[in-house]
């Protein structure tokens, strides 16, 4: 899981070239992944995915840090569906968009997903998803998923489960921990969700 630089691993997939394919993991486990680029977009196992289906993943003790859009799995996902997949270890982004699993989703389902340990960031912080945004397709959710762990940020919009959500969550929950940094004190922070639009189930 090394690309044999201090950086660490290099993400499948970026803005220029997005993973466009299919994923299967199969359940079997992927340990000690690590990323080391504080100044560097789209960060995770898959940088950027569009139309992607990613499943069964299984990674443990990560340590993935990044700047804007990072997540222990992707950094940003676009049109694609995630299934059963757990993350666990520590994800630490710089500036936005930062979570366990999925920095950002756009038009993205995710269903039966979990996420364990630290999540650190700015706005737009949570403990499965940074932020979920709803772009042009309908029909969207954030279901069946769950976080525990810790969730830190000096940001707005900060949430145990997801950051800011603009679709459907629907049956799930989180028993993170959310702390805020921001000594201006007028962050918008949730047990579950920090900032919603849309409907919670």
């Amino acid at each position: 899981t090394s690309s044999g630089t201090n950086t660490g691993f290099s993400p499948i997939g970026s803005v220029a070239t997005n993973f466009t394919g299919n994923f299967n993991g199969q359940s079997y486990t992927i340990s000690g992944l690590k990323m080391v680029r504080l100044t560097t977009d789209y960060q995770g196992l898959f940088g950027v995915t569009s139309g992607a289906i990613i499943k069964n993943v299984v990674m443990t003790s990560v340590n993935i840090s990044g700047d804007d859009q990072t997540g222990g799995l992707i950094g940003l996902a676009i049109n694609s569906t995630v299934v059963n997949c757990s993350i666990a270890g520590v994800v630490y982004g710089d500036d936005d968009e930062i979570g366990g699993l999925i920095g950002e989703t756009r038009d993205t389902d995710v269903d039966g997903c979990s996420y364990a340990g630290s999540v650190t960031g700015n706005s737009n912080t949570g403990g499965l998803i940074g932020l979920s945004e709803f772009v042009s397709l309908a029909n969207k959710a954030i279901k069946n998923s769950y976080t525990s762990g810790t969730v830190t940020s000096d940001g707005n919009d900060v949430g145990g489960l997801i950051g800011e959500s603009n679709y459907l969550v629907d049956s799930c929950y989180s028993s993170a921990t959310t702390t805020s940094t921001d000594l201006i004190g007028d962050s918008q922070y949730g047990g579950l969700i920090g900032f919603t639009k849309a409907d919670v189930l």
